[in-house]
């Protein structure tokens, strides 16, 4: 139950009460709240390991709705934010990016459950093979959510995989994030983003609006602010 929780935690924070999420053990981080990873596991077990109800429990909860900008006085006595002080800054993962574009350029499909979709096999990553050549999906997976995604251990969504999406040959309690080039380069040249941009474009030519209105609804919906 503790290493449960601990990894919701982890989700919603971006970093778990233990924050060696895959070692309890004595080579592990400690605990910073050694209490509170106590309680949400009996809250757990006491709401039948419902998994909803505990990250309704962390979500409704002062600590979570903290704003992520510091204050001075705090920052000097928790620098690594330990404590808690303030919510953590975190980067979307590479399923939320591209849950994202979608959403903003309106073609997500928010349908739930069915099959899953094969994932776009690029011609680069099947050129030195001769067999075993997996069905290649659409470059924009139906418009399904990241979720649907089929995760193929030799065959990976290159677009996913360039914003730190996790090998699935192991198990992994926490991603890399990191910033590099080709993240910069996916976000100019992947077929994805330039078919998700063709299709908010097609869509914002379709509007009546004034030339204004289009603009401060583009940047609205990508940075959730005015122009």
């Amino acid at each position: 139950a503790r290493v449960y929780v601990n990894r919701i935690w982890h989700h919603l924070f971006g970093r778990g009460i233990v924050s060696t999420p895959n070692d309890f053990g004595k080579l592990g981080d400690a605990p910073s709240h050694p209490e509170l990873l106590d309680y949400l596991a009996n809250q757990l077990i006491r709401q039948n390991w419902s998994t909803k109800a505990i990250i309704r429990e962390i979500v409704t909860s002062e600590t979570y709705q903290q704003s992520s900008r510091g204050r001075p006085e705090l920052d000097e006595i928790d620098p690594e934010n330990r404590l808690l002080s303030r919510q953590n800054r975190r980067r979307l993962t590479a399923e939320q990016l591209r849950d994202t574009m979608l959403s903003v350029s309106g073609s997500l499909d928010s349908r739930m459950y069915g099959t899953g979709v094969d994932p776009s096999v690029p011609p680069y990553t099947t050129a030195n093979k001769t067999g075993h050549i997996p069905k290649s999906g659409p470059i924009d997976g139906g418009n399904r959510r990241s979720i649907y995604i089929k995760a193929r251990r030799n065959f990976y969504d290159p677009f996913l995989k360039a914003f730190d999406f996790p090998d699935r040959g192991k198990p992994v309690g926490r991603r890399d994030v990191t910033i590099v080039p080709n993240q910069a380069l996916a976000m100019m040249n992947s077929p994805l983003v330039h078919e998700l941009a063709t299709d908010w474009g097609t869509r914002l030519a379709r509007s009546n609006a004034s030339d204004d209105e289009k603009l401060t609804g583009i940047w609205q919906s990508a940075l959730g602010r005015s122009p």
